[in-house]
């Protein structure tokens, strides 16, 4: 890839044949992806360059996404409903996003879920709310790790709403096991 959105890791299938194609790309961050194709004959002559742009959008209306700099943490994302701490039954989080959370109206278009939970990389780690009930959201990150870097690690936190970026942040996180 020529170019992808910060925190991305996202790489390009393997290209088979002469009509190398996008098929089975999976982009993991929300933004512009640039691929770039130049073609050598068998005597070494090259193609002009010929480029093509992806732009991920989500489908959800309130997405949260986490990068951070040293790949050995584990960075955990929370997301609480309001009035909810982390740990709670209100907490949405790894593990703790799986345990059926009924938030707002019955049924799964406004509870939260986990879209990429990473561990052993540097994220992104994706929280997504496909329709979010009214009320007020607590973004959360965790350092979830006791045995790992016993040492500061900046993250970055971009929320998305309706596709656009409504809120970016870069914070050090210095304790382990701690939000």
């Amino acid at each position: 890839l020529a170019l992808r959105p910060d925190g991305s890791r996202a790489e390009l299938p393997a290209a088979t044949g002469s009509a190398p194609n996008l098929d089975g790309f999976i982009p993991d961050a929300i933004g512009e992806y640039v691929a770039t194709l130049e073609v050598t004959n068998q005597l070494g002559g090259m193609s002009t360059p010929c480029s093509t742009t992806l732009v991920a959008a989500p489908e959800q209306r309130l997405w949260i996404e986490l990068t951070w700099e040293w790949p050995d943490e584990n960075l955990d994302l929370h997301l609480l409903e309001e009035g909810a701490t982390p740990g709670s039954a209100g907490d949405c989080g790894g593990a703790d996003c799986t345990k059926g959370l009924e938030w707002g109206k019955p049924g799964p278009a406004d509870n939260p879920v986990v879209l990429t939970d990473d561990i052993e990389g540097t994220g992104p780690e994706v929280l997504a709310l496909p329709t979010p009930a009214a009320g007020t959201y607590t973004v959360v990150i965790v350092d979830n790790n006791d045995l790992r870097r016993m040492a500061d690690n900046v993250a970055e936190a971009r929320i998305y709403i309706d596709g656009t970026l409504a809120y970016q942040t870069t914070v050090t996180v210095s304790n382990e096991n701690a939000a």
